[in-house]
């Protein structure tokens, strides 16, 4: 599954969830602090969170 968000036209962030069981989720962001936030949140609910 892969999502994406929008902010005026531009791509914030990637959220690639490989394994909804194992729940290894990738993300790629161009924003550190969009990506940290985002992290901080799945790290809540998913075990195995990787920031690229």
């Amino acid at each position: 599954m892969v999502t994406s968000q929008q902010e005026n036209g531009k791509e914030t962030y990637w959220v690639y969830i490989s394994n909804i069981l194992s729940t290894n989720i990738c993300i790629f962001s161009e924003r550190e602090r969009e990506r940290e936030r985002l992290t901080e949140y799945l790290k809540l609910h998913y075990s195995s969170v990787i920031t690229l």
